[in-house]
């Protein structure tokens, strides 16, 4: 399958429940999330919370939400990256969190957000593919569908990679990265990659 052959299309609520599933089978084994959400019998239930409030809550309101057969991706534009929007569902947020690392959690969430960049961007909170749709050009499109748009207005864009796989994704679609990050000392690190927006002439998506 090509990447012209991806339908990717914008996602509105009546997606809800298919956005919310798709990036839970998504990060089933990323190791950002499995540091910060719980492990034990509410796994699943920490999991589906945390992705619908920020679905709902975050990128909804923006109309930030790309949604393909297999995958999934939540934007927000540039200024409207808000995490205070999360608020009504606050309560229910934080029981998602491993309590046993609560501490370094919070801190590490805490070094996330103080090095998010001030200049305009759009920032790609979450793009999932589910694991058996893997290696079949789905994440690739997902980027293409707002990475194209970015170009056209003269946007940049902003993103953590989890993995190291992820960064080679990215990495081959514009992004460099301009700081590792550690959450702990005893938590995984991430990668913040930046992308300015590239030109018709010099313009190049990678087909993974």
């Amino acid at each position: 399958m090509t990447m012209s052959e991806i339908r990717v299309r914008p996602a509105t609520f009546r997606d809800r429940h298919t956005v919310v599933d798709t990036l839970v089978r998504a990060f089933d084994a990323d190791p950002v999330v499995n540091f910060l959400l719980r492990q034990d019998r509410k796994r699943r239930w920490a999991f589906e919370t945390f992705f619908d409030v920020a679905f709902r809550r975050l990128i909804l309101p923006v109309q930030g939400a790309w949604l393909t057969e297999g995958g999934a991706a939540l934007w927000t534009p540039p200024g409207e990256w808000k995490s205070w929007r999360t608020w009504p569902d606050m309560f229910r947020l934080m029981r998602t969190f491993d309590g046993s690392r609560r501490r370094d959690v919070f801190a590490g969430s805490a070094q996330v957000q103080r090095a998010h960049p001030r200049a305009p961007h759009w920032y790609l909170y979450a793009m999932g593919v589910e694991p058996s749709r893997q290696g079949q050009g789905i994440g690739s499109a997902l980027l293409r569908a707002m990475l194209e748009r970015c170009d056209t207005h003269g946007h940049a864009a902003y993103l953590e990679a989890s993995t190291e796989s992820n960064a080679r994704l990215y990495a081959r679609n514009g992004f460099r990265t301009t700081r590792d990050l550690d959450l702990s000392a005893r938590g995984p690190s991430l990668r913040l990659m930046w992308r300015e927006p590239i030109s018709n002439h010099r313009k190049s998506y990678s087909h993974l």
